[in-house]
């Protein structure tokens, strides 16, 4: 959210933290829509390639250190955002994130 505390979720108040935060996607200040298979699907794609690319690291073909340094707390918040999306959404981006083409790291 680009701001959580300016009152816009229903009985949330200005100034305060949202009553909703990280759950409406309809809301004008979210910064990804958790309710779009398109987004979701774009989400899912990069959180697999995240996951490719720790398991190369894991294996010996890349660098562990750089994988937790850049890469692992982006991980670990797609996960938490896909956590939060209703399965029909997750069911409908899937076909969508298999469509999608791959973007490989440091290979």
């Amino acid at each position: 959210c680009t701001d959580p505390d300016s009152g816009r979720a229903a009985g949330s108040r200005s100034g305060e933290p949202c009553l909703q935060f990280a759950q409406c996607a309809t809301c004008d200040n979210a910064l990804f829509l958790i309710d779009s298979p398109e987004h979701v699907a774009r989400i899912m794609k990069a959180k697999t390639a995240l996951e490719e690319y720790r398991t190369r690291c894991e294996a010996g073909h890349g660098s562990m250190a750089r994988f937790n340094a850049v890469f692992a707390q982006t991980l670990a918040v797609a996960g938490e955002v896909l956590n939060r999306v209703r399965p029909e959404i997750r069911t409908e981006a899937e076909p969508l994130r298999a469509s999608m083409p791959s973007f490989p790291l440091e290979e």
